[in-house]
């Protein structure tokens, strides 16, 4: 029962923001669970959260910007500051800097934060699901490499 516990809190750590499938790999292998199904597992869970986090962001705000037109501008003018502040790193680096951005293993640089910067830049929704995937992935191995080669030194 402890067995499936540890892969709950897996689970529930890939979930949390900040901490994201980088924060539960670390904790999976400092658990004693194999690296392979820690990985996989942060992965899925992280990536289905970050798509939801998408969907929602695009049909909550389309419902709620159509309550007030105050709410509606409040809103555009969210957008366009964020889009007009950011857009020239944008577009240098194009779609390739939000699987970047998803990939460093950083607090605040992880899924989360990856779609709503999919969401804000308007990246269509299945372009930004695989660069999200991509981006978790890389973060992923990243994390787990680096545990796995600290816990190799750790014992030597």
């Amino acid at each position: 029962m402890e067995f499936i516990a540890d892969y709950q809190s897996v689970m529930l750590a890939s979930i949390m923001p900040i901490i994201e499938a980088r924060g539960a790999v670390i904790l999976g292998i400092s658990l004693g669970l194999p690296p392979i199904w820690v990985m996989l597992i942060a992965t899925v869970v992280s990536f289905v959260t970050a798509f939801a986090i998408l969907l929602g962001l695009t049909y909550l705000t389309s419902w709620v910007r159509t309550w007030h037109p105050a709410i509606d501008k409040f809103f555009a003018a969210i957008f366009h500051t964020t889009y007009h502040r950011h857009s020239q790193k944008f577009e240098r680096w194009g779609t390739v800097a939000l699987t970047i951005f998803v990939a460093i293993p950083l607090p605040f640089s992880g899924a989360w934060t990856g779609a709503l910067l999919a969401y804000l830049f308007g990246i269509k929704l299945h372009h930004s699901a695989i660069l999200l995937l991509i981006g978790i992935f890389l973060s992923v191995i990243i994390s787990a490499a680096a545990t796995l080669g600290g816990v190799a030194l750790l014992s030597l």
